[in-house]
């Protein structure tokens, strides 16, 4: 687990893979809209957490009619809470909701980074091999500044694709975005990587 506060809590979480997240980007339409708050990079737990209990009530089954159905709404609910909880996978559902591409359509990432992760990795292995701890835990301090600078950059990117018009958002913007959200998973898979051993 990260020693610092992060802005990344997939550190924390373990993270969602990226096969789950196509499947829930599929499965669920907009948690957005789902839990009637407005599409944004940045929103704290608290404010989800509010949104999620106004919207249960609403759907408890004493009020939204059906059982099933209230089974049903609370099920999206959930689901919708969960994703917007996890700062990569709410990143990549703010994409989509503005029209921005899929990972599976644009899998570039910015072009020093191969190359970078790839002396980590070496690094990384080495240490493990003499049992370096503090050079694991270098390591594992430049993943970790490295996520946190995607995260800033995808944060300076959403607002200028945010203060677009609806609809108009400049293609090359959103495919920085998901350049950027890329990155911040070949980050956090090698911390995730890291944490494993």
């Amino acid at each position: 687990m990260c020693s610092r506060v992060c802005s990344c809590r997939m550190i924390e979480t373990g993270g969602v893979t990226r096969a789950a997240l196509q499947r829930s980007t599929a499965m669920i339409e907009d948690a957005f809209d789902i839990l009637g708050l407005v599409p944004a990079f940045d929103l704290d737990r608290a404010a989800i957490d509010r949104a999620f209990l106004a919207r249960a009530v609403a759907v408890h089954p004493d009020l939204a009619g059906g059982e099933s159905e209230a089974e049903a709404l609370s099920a999206r609910l959930n689901d919708a809470k969960r994703l917007l909880l996890d700062p990569e996978t709410r990143a990549n559902l703010l994409l989509s909701h503005l029209g921005g591409p899929a990972a599976d359509k644009v899998k570039s990432v910015p072009s020093t980074l191969l190359g970078e992760v790839m002396e980590a990795r070496e690094g990384v292995d080495a240490a493990r091999a003499s049992g370096d701890a503090a050079e694991l835990a270098r390591w594992k301090a430049w993943a970790i500044d490295g996520l946190e600078s995607i995260v800033k950059t995808c944060r300076q990117l959403f607002a200028v694709a945010l203060a677009a018009p609806a609809g108009s958002g400049d293609p090359k913007v959103l495919r920085e975005i998901r350049v950027q959200l890329n990155a911040w998973r070949s980050y956090q898979r090698m911390i995730e990587q890291m944490d494993a051993r």
